[in-house]
């Protein structure tokens, strides 16, 4: 019993220190890309929206 406690403890131990480094890596990893790729996209996505808009407005 108290053998496979520990293997238990050990691998939800493991287990949850794999994921919360994944998780961090992951995280650390994702912000910087995503905020990357907002940037010029949400620029983009402004500058298009709105002489889209303009000219929408305009042809009505």
């Amino acid at each position: 019993d108290m053998g496979n406690t520990s293997k238990d403890a050990d691998r939800g131990k493991r287990a949850t220190k794999a994921s919360a480094s994944t998780r961090k890596e992951k995280a650390d990893q994702n912000p910087p890309k995503k905020r990357s790729r907002k940037d010029p996209a949400m620029l983009d996505a402004a500058e298009t929206v709105h002489p889209k808009h303009e000219a929408t407005n305009m042809e009505i």
